[in-house]
């Protein structure tokens, strides 16, 4: 097969188009491109680096503490190429190709047009998500958003929805690299200290919160705006992004025409929340390397098998206990905490107490 490279485009290794199959429809480019495994490797294989140097280079992480400017830097790449990526596709929208720059082009293209700068991808709000907790990192910050961010972008990674971009494309590095730094971002201000004490678990309730309210924004939003945002934009009829992946289409074809838009979004939201409570759980066994001391920026290393407490009977118990209180106020769960003996396992730092005198 015939097909026109990036480096033949107009911008070349820069092309937002990548290379593609000329007159091909999105099913084609994506046997074409996407489900080339040469492809996947190399970005699996930056991912792998990236994150496994985390766990090898633990030295040199140590030192990168107290260097601001390390983390800052890499907080800052994540903000502004979200926003420069957009710039970008709009510009080749409305210059190159002519066409819609908005509502961006219907038919195979993933360029995506201004509609959708809106960060209602879950990947797209947490790759700017990353580089606030970079720039500040907060105990909260991470408990709120963490058990999300650290598992989402993998899914991504795993499997890349666009089949243009290719190793002779900026956007292809871009895409891996991005979702690799969501990742890298979380897991550097935990192991290293930076957000304080081990994983509690006390807010996660808030991040089930926050991801229900997230996707009703988002099926919202796209009903108004006849976009694609998290991947449940209608598909029944209306040719709304035909040039992405729809999940509307997947649960047509392997659940049933009964589930479509606006029910479509509802299968992969309650997919979302089993994956995100796994990782709720995996985060109480993800031991940190370091404590850092913000008033004398030291580091105290953390010994080996601080995790194994989860191991026991107890520690299963206090795990169980975080999916249990969802609905309870911080006072009844200080209580209980309190009366199961299961305090030991956390602190009530993060909890807001109120004075039952003034209750």
């Amino acid at each position: 097969m015939q097909f026109v490279r990036s480096s033949n485009g107009p911008w070349g290794f820069f092309d937002p188009a990548g290379s593609y199959l000329p007159r091909a429809d999105w099913t084609d480019q994506w046997f074409f491109k996407g489900h080339n495994y040469v492809f996947q490797l190399v970005g699996i294989s930056i991912f792998v680096l990236i994150i496994g140097s985390l766990f090898v280079c633990r030295k040199y992480y140590a030192k990168t503490v107290n260097w601001q400017w390390f983390r800052i830097s890499i907080g800052i790449y994540q903000i502004i190429t979200y926003f420069l990526t957009y710039a970008i596709w709009v510009t080749y929208l409305a210059v190159v190709l002519k066409t819609e720059w908005i509502w961006g082009p219907v038919g195979p293209s993933q360029i995506r047009g201004l509609s959708e700068v809106m960060p209602l991808h879950l990947c797209s709000l947490h790759q700017l998500l990353s580089g606030f907790i970079l720039i500040f990192p907060s105990r909260k910050f991470f408990e709120v958003v963490a058990p999300s961010a650290i598992v989402l972008p993998i899914l991504a990674i795993i499997t890349p929805v666009n089949g243009y971009w290719s190793l002779d494309n900026f956007f292809y590095y871009n895409y891996f690299i991005l979702h690799t730094l969501i990742i890298f971002a979380y897991l550097y201000v935990y192991k290293y200290g930076l957000v304080g004490k081990p994983y509690s678990g006390l807010l996660f309730k808030w991040q089930l919160l926050w991801l229900t309210l997230f996707s009703v924004i988002a099926v919202i939003w796209d009903w108004i705006f006849k976009t694609n945002q998290l991947f449940v934009g209608p598909s029944s009829g209306e040719p709304w992004n035909k040039g992405g992946f729809n999940v509307g289409g997947w649960n047509t074809n392997f659940i049933g025409a009964k589930y479509m838009w606006p029910f479509a979004w509802l299968p992969m939201f309650f997919l979302g929340i089993v994956i995100v409570s796994l990782t709720h759980i995996l985060l109480f066994y993800l031991p940190q390397s370091f404590l850092y001391d913000k008033k004398t920026k030291k580091l105290e290393s953390v010994p080996r098998g601080v995790c194994n407490k989860f191991h026991t009977k107890e520690g299963l118990t206090y795990i169980t206990f975080t999916f249990k209180y969802i609905f309870w106020s911080d006072n009844k769960i200080h209580y209980y905490l309190n009366q199961t003996n299961l305090l030991k396992f956390t602190d009530i730092e993060l909890l807001t107490i109120r004075n039952k005198n003034h209750s």
